[in-house]
């Protein structure tokens, strides 16, 4: 059955089933306490199916569906918006719909929503006070109202007492505490104020001390930072005083082989000298070995005196 928009009246007959609709659409969304009958009288007697009540809805430009169903032993409930699932289960149907989808109870539905036959024909008879106070009734509005008379009674009550227990604030002399009090809380005030202008010049000072911290703390990096500077320096000149000794070390060697080389090829002139003048064969051919020796320990030193050289001009480079 497809409900259009708008006013809706139903008409029927007595027992043809007119409030039973519309109790089937609140049990649908409350369950059993919005009929008024018991839960095993919900469904037709002796029916063995069970009693179902599918509502397709739109609220708020949504599509929404929901499904009870009464089966023998138990009852189940879903509510879902398009495909997701908002509510499954009898008692949290129920209270999905009362508390996050309509907000309000079966009570407030059935007042809402439809007005019985026997209502309608109250409201004709009735004339415009009464049927006011019948509206608020059935909206429940009266008891809007009346929370908020009971609330504004209570905030005049509370609002009387303050001001009675005002009023019994004395001292043990008897005389009213309240104005003593608010002279203490000027005289405090006052006191206060002095003392937040006597730390000004505290203040000041501390501000001046953070500054001179900080600056030293600046010049402390400083001349951290240059004995670092200096300490590398000094490792630097211990290396190229260590690199010089040993440079002069090796040029004393090469002095020292290279006045052996001179001493050498000396005595071999002396040799070819004495071998030229010679006329003995004997002593001509010992001294053509003795020059042959001395030439091949000269020759041995040139090799040396070489490797000076180059040792030399390779400490000269570093």
């Amino acid at each position: 059955m497809e409900f259009p928009d708008g006013v809706l009246g139903i008409v029927g007959h007595n027992g043809a089933g007119k409030s039973s609709l519309l109790e089937a659409v609140a049990w649908a969304l409350y369950g059993t306490p919005a009929v008024r009958t018991r839960a095993e009288a919900v469904a037709t007697i002796g029916a063995s199916d069970p009693c179902r009540v599918r509502l397709e809805f739109d609220l708020g430009g949504e599509a929404f569906r929901l499904e009870r169903v009464l089966k023998p032993s138990s009852t189940t409930a879903e509510l879902a918006r398009g495909d997701e699932l908002l509510a499954e289960g009898a008692r949290e149907v129920a209270d999905y719909v009362a508390e996050r989808l309509l907000r309000m109870d079966y009570q407030t539905f059935y007042a809402s929503i439809f007005t019985r036959q026997g209502e309608l024909d109250k409201f004709v008879s009735m004339s415009s006070e009464p049927r006011r106070q019948a509206v608020e009734r059935l909206l429940r509005i009266s008891d809007v109202r009346e929370a908020g008379q009971r609330a504004r009674q209570q905030k005049r009550d509370l609002g009387n007492r303050l001001e009675g227990l005002r009023s019994q604030l004395v001292a043990r002399d008897g005389e009213p505490l309240q104005p003593r009090l608010a002279a203490e809380l000027a005289a405090l005030q006052e006191r206060s104020a002095a003392l937040g202008k006597a730390g000004e010049p505290l203040e000041a000072a501390r501000e001046t001390a953070a500054k001179q911290d900080a600056q030293a703390l600046k010049a402390w990096e400083q001349t951290e930072a240059n004995a670092e500077k200096y300490r590398t320096a000094e490792k630097r000149h211990d290396a190229a005083q260590s690199a010089l000794k040993l440079a002069g070390e090796r040029l004393q060697n090469a002095q020292k082989t290279l006045d052996d080389s001179y001493k050498k090829e000396k005595e071999a002139a002396e040799l070819r000298s004495a071998t030229a003048a010679s006329d003995a064969p004997g002593k001509l051919a010992a001294l053509r070995e003795k020059q042959a020796a001395v030439e091949k320990e000269l020759q041995e030193l040139a090799a040396g005196k070489g490797k000076l050289d180059a040792a030399l001009a390779a400490n000269g480079r570093e």
